[in-house]
């Protein structure tokens, strides 16, 4: 690789010193860009000319011509674009020249919608290099190229309209979100807002093209930088202590202001800039700004699958005004869209009048709206009549699974209001949504596609007449407007909902796994053939909720429940430990515990209870057994009795400790064998060492051994090199000096 980025590097240098070289044959070679970063000095000289600059600034500003081969036609522009904002000279060179800067900005100016989307992500990132401070860019050098960039765009009165002239462009939006957020300094920032908010009234444009006027990309893509900079700026201001604090930055306290909204709310619902798109991402907008509408998930498909309450956040008296007095305006694109369609064939028939995309946009925003438990705004929803008619869309569109699940979440948010719950008695009594829920499940005919959101909102409603004291302070005044509901509910609990449930909860191909509100007989071990799943009613009166699946049970004194759920914390975490321990147990080398391994396709030690019970059982019985509940807890409870009768008699750890190991559920594989006594007495306790040990030479192999010694008496050497068939004893010199301790460890260390 050293090799080739050399010569490469030596083929351009040779082409830098012939007197006719042109951009061109330099921007054809592949290794332009690496040598820029490697900082070429001559290249970058090269480069850095006017005549350089200003061709390539022409590459990424005019489109190519057609004559062009298609696959060459942005070969050029895209390489003058990378080299552009490779280094930070480049950006240094076309903010100091003001005729560049006129080239890139009069690209806005000169081209008509739509932009060439290519050309137009060049030129932003282009642009976007000389706002943004890089790592290693110094301080004052920064300030110098924003000074030079803020003097230019204060020199075109017209400039900001060229940009919004081209909104339906992302590349557009890109830059005005840099522009807004990546300039740094607070003087330079407050120069900024100066001449964007205070002069060019920026956010107020943005919002004025959310009319009929502009196209859908237009009105999608400003929906989408109005959030974008909402949820940055909360971020930089809720993070930064210095600069940015959440009641000093400009922006955001324009972005909020109370002209903002009403000029949004005016935009939106105006009869003379009314429009589809308009309504639906006009009111997405809304919700963002406020502050329902979180940060969405990036490379996510799921959208708005939960509505979280929102309690904490508090509408200002000005803006909750506005929403009221558009009450009658939403009620009115409910009963009658802006733009009527023409009927279209189903697979189920023909739909005369399909529900719009501004209906199912303003459906969301009530589910939305529901979410802040505001009571003002509750009340508005009920007397202008908004909420009737989004429950009678349910009714009306049977198979808009879209509507259901909007509608649904509104009846969710309704049931967990906890003060004066206004919108309850709505849809208790004047409303009798309950009542036509079981009516729909009366209806023994063609089930409509609504039936499994009525199944949610009627488990989450009877839940909630146990538990929520605002819903069962309504119930008196229900049975006087409704005599027979109470009846009627307690019919349709014991014969319909019942065997409902307990129909959703089987599989199609056999028996569904235990899950709450299913009992397992015990007398049924054999899955496959009888699965002896049963619903238990023997209590009506014991009825309760399981708040994870939304589903009712009763509970039953008579039968074991295999979920972890009928059990404390404490149990739940010690059987998730076991079958760990189980798994990583039965994974460890063979080396390890081979000699507790009579079979290759022994069974888990977990689950050799059983196999001492009965010798003959097979590993697949064993299997069998360990599955059943019943056996389970059996299993675990000796398990437990054991362990505890252990710790009491201070035989297993510390008697003050009361965790339990994952080890004290696997079987013992010494149980039942005698107990062999250790000899722990130290075996050289009884060995006398020698005085002369500090002398003897017993690390020298150049020395002969004598064997007649006893063990460990070094005072002799052995020749290991001798060929000899005994060893020859030889007697020490005392004249002999003794080595010293660094040649004794050199020798060691050869040999």
């Amino acid at each position: 690789m050293f090799w080739h980025s050399a010569a490469n590097s030596n083929a351009i240098d040779n082409l830098l010193d012939q007197p006719d070289v042109n951009l061109t044959t330099i921007l054809d070679q592949d290794e332009v860009l690496m040598e820029i970063r490697g900082m070429n000095k001559k290249l970058l000289e090269f480069l850095t000319r006017p005549e350089c600059m200003y061709e390539m600034v022409d590459l990424i500003t005019t489109v190519p011509s057609a004559d062009i081969p298609l696959p060459l036609q942005y070969k050029y522009p895209n390489t003058a674009c990378e080299v552009l904002t490779s280094d930070i000279s480049f950006a240094e060179k076309i903010a100091a020249e003001h005729t560049l800067m006129g080239k890139l900005f009069h690209f806005f100016r000169d081209s008509e919608p739509p932009l060439n989307p290519l050309l137009a992500s060049y030129v932003g990132r282009v642009l976007g290099e000389m706002i943004a401070r890089k790592l290693d860019q110094n301080w004052y050098s920064y300030q110098l190229n924003l000074i030079q960039v803020m003097g230019y765009l204060q020199s075109e009165p017209s400039l900001l309209d060229w940009l919004l002239k081209h909104l339906e462009t992302s590349a557009v939006c890109d830059f005005l979100h840099k522009l807004v957020m990546h300039v740094e300094g607070q003087d330079m920032r407050a120069n900024l807002y100066e001449w964007l908010e205070v002069r060019e009234k920026f956010f107020m444009k943005l919002v004025n093209s959310m009319d009929r006027l502009h196209s859908r990309e237009s009105h999608m893509n400003v929906s989408r930088l109005v959030g974008d900079l909402l949820f940055a700026l909360q971020d930089e201001s809720s993070s930064s202590s210095q600069d940015r604090s959440m009641d000093s930055e400009p922006f955001l306290l324009a972005l909020k202001s109370n002209a903002t909204f009403e000029r949004l709310l005016d935009v939106i619902f105006g009869e003379d800039t009314l429009s589809q798109s308009s309504i639906v991402y006009g009111l997405e907008m809304l919700l963002a700004l406020l502050g329902i509408a979180k940060k969405p998930m990036k490379l996510s498909s799921k959208i708005d699958t939960t509505f979280d309450s929102h309690d904490d956040i508090t509408i200002p008296y000005l803006v909750r005004g506005m929403l009221i007095s558009k009450m009658e305006t939403l009620l009115r694109f409910l009963q009658c869209p802006p733009n009527a369609r023409q009927a279209i064939r189903l697979s189920n028939g023909v739909l005369k009048e399909p529900l719009g995309m501004e209906r199912l946009a303003i459906v969301r925003f009530i589910a939305h709206v529901i979410t802040l438990h505001d009571v003002e705004l509750n009340e508005a929803l009920i007397q202008s009549g908004v909420l009737r008619k989004a429950l009678d869309l349910f009714w009306e569109y049977p198979w808009n699974n879209f509507l259901h699940h909007y509608v649904c979440q509104i009846l969710i948010q309704i049931s967990k209001i906890t003060r004066s719950n206004n919108c309850a008695k709505f849809v208790l009594i004047d409303y009798n949504f309950l009542g036509m829920v079981m009516d729909a499940f009366e209806d023994e005919g063609l089930k409509c596609g609504y039936m499994g959101h009525l199944a949610k909102i009627a488990s989450t409603w009877i839940e909630c007449l146990e538990t929520n004291d605002a819903i069962k302070s309504l119930l008196p005044e229900l049975d006087d407007a409704r005599p027979d509901f109470r009846d009627k509910f307690q019919q349709f609990y014991s014969e319909k909902w019942k065997a409902y449930h307990a129909k959703s909860i089987q599989l199609l191909a056999g028996a569904a796994l235990p899950t709450s509100g299913v009992s397992i007989s015990s007398n049924n071990h054999n899955y496959e053939s009888d699965p002896g799943v049963t619903w238990d009613s023997s209590n009506d009166a014991g009825m309760s909720a399981d708040n994870d699946n939304n589903v009712f049970y009763e509970p039953s004194s008579s039968s074991n429940y295999a979920t972890t759920d009928r059990y404390d914390d404490e149990k739940s975490k010690a059987i998730f430990e076991m079958f760990c321990f189980e798994r990583t147990n039965s994974t460890d080398d063979d080396e390890d515990d081979c000699a507790f391994r009579s079979d290759e396709n022994a069974a888990p030690n977990a689950a050799s209870y059983e196999a001492e019970d009965s010798p003959d059982a097979t590993p697949d019985d064993m299997d069998l057994e360990w599955k059943n509940p019943d056996i389970f807890m059996k299993r675990l409870e000796e398990q437990e009795e054991l362990f505890s009768q252990l710790n009491l008699n201070g035989t297993l750890g510390d008697a003050s400790c009361n965790t339990v190991s994952p080890a004290s559920f696997i079987a013992n594989p010494w149980a039942g064998q005698e107990s062999v006594q250790i000899d722990n007495t130290d075996p050289w306790a009884a060995f006398e060492f020698s005085d002369d040990a500090a002398t003897d030479h017993w690390a020298k192999f150049d020395q002969s051994f004598n064997t007649s010694t006893e063990f460990g008496d070094f005072s002799g050497g052995i020749d290991v090199f001798s060929t000899a068939s005994e060893p020859t004893p030889t007697t020490p010199n005392p004249n002999d000096a003794v080595t010293p301790p660094q040649e004794d460890e050199a020798k060691q260390s050869q040999l």
